[in-house]
């Protein structure tokens, strides 16, 4: 749940589910944490952009923060959708304040390897996105015609 404070050092094992976006599949690292998937922020944005869901990514280094503005094309920066292997890792909360449209927002997210990963449904919440879960075949769906849906 958003607002209830995790522990800061977690163990990320390696997601094993299928992800869907708009009915393609695509290869996201993803990780586990508590039960939740975790993905790296830049690959969901670089996968998102072109469609309505769209939304940018910025780092602003002198603020340690994360700027994220909705409805506008991701600029790629390198490394998205790298592979990262699948052995477990060592996930840090990140620290960096995350600002949405200009206000500073709550996320959990995990920094694992230098890169950070926000848990999918977060994402689709602040971005309005759809992403339904079927446990029976492990497959994460989202979809960017529908409208985030608790689940």
């Amino acid at each position: 749940e958003m607002g209830s404070i995790p522990a800061a050092n977690q163990t990320a094992e390696d997601s094993t589910a299928i992800v869907y976006r708009d009915g393609t599949q695509v290869h996201y690292t993803g990780y586990n944490i508590n039960d939740n998937n975790y993905f790296k922020l830049r690959d969901i944005a670089l996968q998102l952009s072109g469609t309505e869901k769209q939304f940018e990514v910025l780092w602003d280094e002198a603020a340690d923060s994360i700027l994220l503005t909705s409805g506008m094309p991701y600029t790629a920066v390198g490394g998205e959708m790298a592979a990262a292997g699948t052995e477990s890792r060592k996930a840090e909360l990140t620290q960096s304040a995350v600002i949405l449209d200009g206000a500073e927002a709550s996320f959990t997210a995990y920094n694992i390897l230098d890169n950070n990963y926000f848990k999918l449904r977060d994402l689709g919440q602040a971005f309005d996105f759809d992403v339904s879960w079927d446990e029976a075949s492990q497959t994460i769906t989202i979809d960017t015609s529908a409208s985030y849906t608790p689940d």
